[in-house]
């Protein structure tokens, strides 16, 4: 469900209409009242339609954002999977029928677990301060008891993304939520970084199926850092259904590359599903500096919005605030240019 925007009045156009005192009080304020009431129209009127990802065919998406076919992401590692992951995954699949091991609630339940997992070891990892280059070590046999220093690795459930795009050669508004996005917050709360990985979910069975979604909300947050010629853009995704998992990776040219789908049923395939989760986390952390905080705007409100807005402004009478370029989109000024 979107979120009215607020309507707010240009300090202007309230000076114009206030300047000079009316002779018939009545007569001013319909005049008034009308003028509003037709600007809110036109803006309604001219107000573009929203589409959802979920409702994109994959070559629909991959055209809006102008993503090229890239090479195949070839993915090698194998760093094992530790005990306490693999018992937590056994015992949801006992306690769980058969029948709901085919919906999506299953499946999310079994990605948490595996995205918490990878998130909790690159976290310990970093505490240790293991090199970057240097290969995952030995993976923790249970949790610790208390971890004294905050994540660097944030795991976010239900993202809002949306932004203006083109589609059929109409002006639309693309908005959704992403299942899961991880990002890299500093020790310095205040600065993120801004490297995302989007992973999508579907039920078991059709992880596949994620892909126009994903392929949707890789292109929200990389078009703008790539059209502003950032030097580092690239952003990651997975689509999975719990079991089978499929890497994607869009880079600086707008190039999108895919794995072949991994099974975690498969000898072999769950240590490199797990390695490969590490990595592309481990590398969204290092590309995001924890000096510079979040300059773009749509990946700002991103964070802003999982996290909740500082605080709740109320009005009460007239209020006067400065609306910052990257909010007008929350807003319809009146009278504003």
């Amino acid at each position: 469900m979107s979120v009215p925007k607020r309507v707010v009045a240009d300090a202007k156009f309230l000076l114009k209409a206030f300047k000079e005192k009316p002779v018939d009080y009545k007569l001013a304020w319909e005049t008034l009242e009308a003028e509003v009431e037709e600007y809110l129209r036109l803006q309604t009127t001219k107000r573009a339609a929203t589409i959802a990802p979920s409702s994109l065919l994959l070559h629909e998406a991959m055209e809006i954002f102008g993503f090229k076919d890239g090479e195949e992401l070839i993915l090698t590692g194998e760093a094992p999977v530790p005990g306490y992951l693999l018992d937590a995954i056994t015992r949801i699949q006992n306690v769980t029928s058969q029948v709901s091991h085919y919906n999506e609630a299953y499946s999310r339940t079994i990605l948490d677990q595996i995205l918490v997992g990878c998130v909790y070891e690159e976290n310990m990892a970093s505490q240790r301060g293991e090199s970057p280059g240097d290969p995952p070590a030995t993976s923790h046999s249970h949790p610790p008891q208390s971890i004294e220093e905050p994540a660097q690795l944030e795991l976010l459930h239900e993202t809002p993304l949306s932004g203006k795009v083109v589609f059929k050669g109409e002006d639309r508004i693309l908005t959704g939520f992403a299942d899961y996005s991880l990002f890299y917050e500093s020790q310095e709360k205040e600065a993120f970084g801004t490297n995302l990985v989007i992973v999508e979910a579907k039920k078991t069975g059709f992880a596949d199926g994620a892909m126009p979604q994903l392929v949707s909300y890789l292109g929200l947050v990389s078009t703008a850092p790539r059209d502003r010629g950032k030097l580092n853009a690239v952003v990651y995704g997975i689509a999975s259904d719990g079991v089978v998992f499929r890497f994607c990776r869009v880079n600086n040219d707008g190039e999108f590359s895919q794995s072949a789908p991994l099974d975690w049923r498969m000898k072999g395939h769950k240590e490199r599903i797990f390695s490969t989760i590490r990595m592309i986390v481990r590398t969204a952390a290092l590309s995001s500096p924890s000096t510079t905080p979040i300059k773009d705007p749509a990946r700002r409100k991103v964070v802003l919005a999982a996290f909740g807005s500082p605080s709740a402004r109320v009005d009460f009478g007239i209020e006067l605030f400065e609306v910052g370029a990257d909010e007008e989109e929350e807003y319809i000024i009146i009278g504003g240019d």
